[in-house]
């Protein structure tokens, strides 16, 4: 017999939602992961069952070695509530322990292999509307090449950005935008362009605008994408999926993370840092330095990743956590998401029929 003991049980969704004090995303995927306690230990990898709010997953592996302490595989949790919800997430595992070679340990004690999480499901719609990003086509005839760019930029925006299915909306443009200023550098284009570009987005309702111009478009080839100062962007085709999320993300303050004390100059982001390296009082000198010379800070629940805001593939608990903010429009002042503060924030009802 090897009793299994649940010792901890985490919840992820982009980030672990205990940042957020188990404020989650309605209808976005999330995780569940679990750390148990094998006694006696098994050195072999060794399966379980588990079900998860009544949903079984069957040969689930169980990660470790010679230690008390093993972490299982990572569950899918869905919840696909057409409205803001509170809800426990149960977990339980059952039957024996299949070891290899396929050898069954039962588990002598039941009582102690269970685990339940509460979670607050949010639509964090901000002012109760879809987030509406429009994709525009600058100088150029859209192909293949263009749709590749914005498709790809918008799933990586999916994927990271707090915001579920049902409140984010993209329109992609084929009739392009025109400008007269080919030979100029990218970052010293005139404003013409620029206002162009927010009478255009005013006029569609949108929130973000993204202008999409060629590869080799201007001379100036480093650059993947630029911050106008307002909302809206600019791309390159076959940049990568990052870029818009990035640029975006400067509209909301967001800094670069491959810079010390850096922040974008507008009015609305002056001395707001949310991500800057250093920003987190436990960040000492050779933190910051690792920040800035691995090009973002980690992600803290995928490993390997690093954020958007430097050169990564994913997105920091900073980053996310003051996005979440912005759509729940979160006062920005506090520097820690409150569960109080959360939980008292309702999002709309149904009206009540009469």
């Amino acid at each position: 017999c090897i009793d299994i003991e649940v010792v901890d049980m985490e919840i992820v969704q982009v980030i672990k939602s205990s940042k957020l004090n188990n404020n989650l995303v309605r209808g976005k995927p999330a995780e569940v992961r679990l750390t148990v306690k094998l006694d006696p230990p098994i050195i072999n990898v060794g399966k379980v069952n588990i079900k998860v709010d009544g949903l079984e997953y069957k040969g689930v592996t169980i990660y470790g070695d010679s230690e008390r302490e093993y972490d299982i595989g990572r569950l899918p949790y869905y919840y696909y509530s057409k409205y803001p919800a509170e809800a426990t997430i149960d977990v339980r595992i059952s039957g024996s322990i299949r070891g290899e070679p396929e050898r069954k340990y039962p588990d002598p004690k039941l009582d102690n292999n269970h685990a339940e999480e509460i979670v607050i499901f949010r639509d964090v719609k901000k002012e109760y509307k879809p987030f509406r990003i429009y994709f525009v086509p600058i100088d150029h005839s859209p192909s293949y090449i263009y749709d590749i760019t914005v498709l790809e930029n918008f799933e990586f925006i999916k994927k990271v950005y707090p915001l579920s299915s049902y409140d984010l909306e993209a329109f992609i443009l084929h009739e392009g935008v025109s400008s007269p200023i080919w030979t100029l550098v990218w970052k010293e284009e005139s404003a013409s362009l620029y206002n162009k570009l927010e009478t255009i987005r005013k006029t569609v309702n949108a929130d973000r605008l993204v202008g999409v111009v060629q590869k080799d478009w201007p001379r100036d080839k480093s650059w993947w994408g630029i911050h106008t100062g307002s909302d809206s962007v600019l791309i390159k085709e076959i940049c990568p999926k990052i870029v818009s999320a990035h640029e975006i993300g400067h509209t909301f303050c967001l800094c670069e993370e491959y810079e010390a004390n850096s922040c974008v100059e507008t009015p609305e982001c002056k001395n707001i840092n949310p991500n800057a390296p250093g920003v987190n009082p436990e960040e000492n000198e050779d933190d910051i330095a690792e920040i800035i010379n691995n090009g973002g800070r980690e992600s803290d629940a995928y490993l390997g990743k690093r954020c958007m805001m430097g050169g990564g593939n994913w997105i920091c608990p900073n980053c996310y956590i003051h996005l979440f903010k912005e759509f729940i429009v979160e006062p920005k002042k506090t520097s820690e998401i409150s569960s109080q503060s959360l939980t008292e924030m309702h999002t709309y009802q149904s009206p009540t029929e009469v």
